[in-house]
């Protein structure tokens, strides 16, 4: 009982650092995403909690399964791309993975959302910073006329924004604030 209760919570910290992971660079978020889709189907099976799939889960797959069959095709002798194409499936197993998560209520979606709205507004004025200084936090330029803000010479900031953002309008929403800051506060996010 208590390595379930232990896993549990192993998974539902690895769910809550996805925010804090994606502002890192490419190799920490494969690492991730593996580990996380790992320790949460351990957690599946070790629970007995049965997966759950809708339409929306076997086109995915049907997706990835065309995408490695399309690759096969056609890079025939290049073992290295056939083994990126097959590895594209760890992104299906993720999804299923935080998708069943949130289906069983093994997560809370607050702490969720709360941690995606400080790392917004971490990144955000982050790359204020960098616009007014010229530097950022960690002392880094704009790359190419762009704002990366921690990203450095990676312009991805603002994709990491526009991906999070919605999730971090819901984090404002789960503040225990009154309704009249909520709103000073949307407004000002």
């Amino acid at each position: 009982m208590k390595e379930k209760i232990n896993l549990k919570n192993k998974v539902k910290i690895l769910l809550y650092i996805y925010p804090i992971i994606m502002l890192f660079p490419s190799g920490y978020i494969t690492t991730y995403v593996t580990i996380f889709t790992i320790f949460s189907f351990y957690y599946f099976y070790k629970s007995k909690i049965k997966i759950r799939l809708f339409l929306i889960d076997y086109l995915l797959l049907l997706f990835f399964l065309i995408s490695f069959l399309s690759t096969l095709i056609n890079y025939k002798s290049d073992y290295i791309i056939l083994l990126k194409s097959l590895s594209d499936f760890r992104f299906a197993l993720l999804f299923l993975a935080i998708r069943n998560l949130l289906i069983y209520k093994t997560v809370k979606v607050r702490i969720l959302f709360l941690i995606t709205l400080f790392c917004t507004i971490f990144l955000s004025f982050d790359i204020f910073l960098q616009h007014i200084f010229d530097r950022d936090i960690f002392g880094y330029k704009p790359s190419e006329g762009r704002y990366n803000g921690i990203f450095n010479d990676e312009a991805i900031a603002g994709s990491y924004l526009q991906k999070f953002f919605l999730i971090s309008i819901l984090g404002i929403l789960f503040l225990n604030i009154s309704f009249k800051n909520k709103i000073f506060f949307l407004l000002f996010f």
